[in-house]
């Protein structure tokens, strides 16, 4: 096959990925929402990567749909 080999496509249809985490909401306005790790305690960087969000004009419902896509 030389430089260029082929490409192996992995079936990933059957899949198993452990979900573990949430995303809550918060009682502090500077960060209404929160991922949560499977233990329950906030991931930093994500809520630091949140705060960021709101600090530059997003929308708190905007927020929370980044708190449910980083939560995958």
């Amino acid at each position: 096959m030389g430089e260029r080999e082929a490409v192996r496509q992995r079936d990933v249809a059957g899949l198993r990925v452990m979900r573990a985490g949430a995303v809550r909401s918060a009682s502090d306005s500077a960060l209404p929402w929160i991922v949560a790790d499977g233990a329950g305690q906030p991931v930093g960087p994500v809520s630091d990567f949140l705060k960021h969000l709101l600090a530059s004009g997003n929308s708190v419902a905007s927020c929370r749909s980044y708190a449910f896509d980083l939560l995958r």
